[in-house]
């Protein structure tokens, strides 16, 4: 069992969840996913993942930000987050992340075991693709807008 980065304390997992969501919102729209059910699954510790999925390790560390299941025929969608990782990474990751995850939503309908490596490459390219058609957002990645009020 990979060892999992440290749990976060309350306000950091409160942070990480609104870092999550901003993106989401950003992009739920942007993508047509709204017409779905998509689910978002924030988790402090891989114990709680709703799929039981438990992330990959490399060099005994997480490695995986978000996993998606979808079943595409009820177009409801589940996107798991896994906030001690997402803690690690920059707001451009994790943006270029959600849109990559939300692309998974769209290849649900193709997905197979058999041809993972192919969708992971799809999903990526997509989502770069995505984030190079729309300018970025300076407010969007400024630290100040987390701060509480």
């Amino acid at each position: 069992m990979p060892k999992q980065p440290n749990i976060l304390t309350k306000k950091e997992e409160a942070f990480q969840k609104k870092r999550v969501r901003l993106f989401v919102k950003k992009w739920i729209n942007r993508l047509q996913l709204d017409v779905w059910n998509v689910t978002i699954c924030p988790v402090n510790d891989y114990k709680d993942s709703p799929s039981g999925y438990h992330p990959q390790a490399v060099n005994g560390l997480w490695e995986t930000v978000m996993s998606t299941s979808a079943d595409p025929w009820y177009m409801q969608a589940s996107i798991t987050c896994y906030l001690p990782v997402i803690e690690q990474i920059s707001d451009e990751i994790l943006e270029e992340t959600v849109i990559h995850e939300f692309m998974h939503v769209y290849l649900s309908p193709m997905s197979s075991s058999k041809f993972k490596k192919e969708e992971e490459l799809v999903a990526t390219s997509l989502a770069r693709t995505f984030i190079r058609m729309n300018p970025v957002d300076k407010n969007v990645h400024n630290k100040n807008l987390y701060k509480e009020s």
